[in-house]
């Protein structure tokens, strides 16, 4: 995910001030993200780097920043690009966390594509889980695929760790 204009030039403006600190703690509010990764943010914009995070926020959190800012527009948009959902729906759903009846889990109508694509892959999944398994079909080879599929998977996210850093 990339920073927000406008939480970038506020970092800009703080920085600028010689807040450092105030800084941090705007990304680390934000980004819901260590320390330690918000300084690094930080020292990356006064540097004039690109700032990339990856997508991993708390959707309800981001919005409840935004109205803590006064921001109830922004926090619109930003659940309605994130859900997919029509502008009233997406205000309905603000305006239902902002005084606190909204909860984690997030109110996809059933004619949302992204919970029609969810629905599918549930679908897949429990017809795979119902299908009789034969006798060798899943033995030790099975259990070594995944193994082998973790450790692919772990040098991965390592090298793109050491390559990011």
């Amino acid at each position: 995910m990339i920073l927000p204009k406008e939480i970038e030039e506020e970092v800009r403006l703080l920085l600028s001030q010689n807040k450092k600190i105030a800084a941090v703690k705007l990304v680390h509010t934000f980004f819901k993200c260590g320390l330690k990764e918000a300084l690094d943010i930080v020292e990356n914009i006064s540097r004039g780097q690109a700032i990339f995070v990856a997508d991993t926020r708390d959707i309800d959190s981001e919005i409840l920043f935004y109205l803590s800012q006064g921001k109830k527009l922004q926090a619109v948009k930003i659940y309605k690009d994130f859900a997919r959902v029509s502008l009233s729906e997406s205000k309905e759903y603000v305006e239902a966390l902002e005084h606190g009846g909204a909860s984690a889990t997030h109110s996809l109508k059933p004619s949302s594509p992204m919970n029609a694509r969810d629905t599918q892959i549930d679908q897949i999944l429990a017809d795979q889980h119902l299908k009789p398994i034969s006798p060798g079909s899943r033995g030790s080879t099975s259990s070594f695929s995944r193994f082998l599929f973790f450790i692919i998977l772990l040098i991965a996210i390592a090298f793109f760790l050491f390559y990011i850093f």
